[in-house]
């Protein structure tokens, strides 16, 4: 009985010792790790080679710094044409002016109740579209009213 218990002790302790490599081997560092022996020393191949040049050569102290002139860099005009360039260069003809208005209930002037009248339209923005073998520009203003009885009496107000 002593000898079968001492037999499963000694197959106990082979199976751990096997389960414990088993697990090493699954779970444990894939790569190989470098252990330093001597952490002043680093090991390599040519240790001795850096050693001795470490020994017999001196670096000098850079002691006069060396001052390097900047340039400028000239824009080029190669291939970079703005928008307003682009809208010169298109033929004049195909330019088709549209008009922002206001609408009818406010053409009517806030102090005095009389009618604004016209005197002109600010340029606000330009759109290209492209309709194919035909390129124009549309060309928009927005218009400008003022009330003209306001204006007589001094009470100068401009409404776009």
């Amino acid at each position: 009985m002593q000898k079968e218990i001492d037999e499963l002790k000694m197959e106990n302790q082979q199976l751990k010792q096997q389960l414990a490599t088993l697990k090493k081997l699954h779970f444990g560092p894939k790569t190989e790790k470098k252990m330093t022996v001597y952490p002043d020393v680093e090991m390599s191949l040519f240790d001795e080679v850096e050693v001795e040049a470490k020994q017999s050569v001196k670096e000098p102290a850079l002691e006069e710094e060396t001052v390097v002139k900047s340039h400028k860099r000239k824009k080029s005009s190669k291939g970079k044409t703005s928008v307003k360039k682009l809208l010169e260069l298109l033929p004049k003809e195909n330019i088709e002016n549209r008009y922002i208005d206001l609408p009818e209930d406010e053409k009517v002037c806030k102090q005095c109740g009389e009618l604004l009248h016209s005197i002109g339209a600010d340029h606000v923005r330009d759109e290209v579209v492209y309709i194919p073998a035909q390129i124009k520009v549309i060309r928009y203003y927005q218009r400008s009213y003022e009330c003209r009885h306001c204006s007589l009496s001094g009470d100068k107000k401009v409404i776009t």
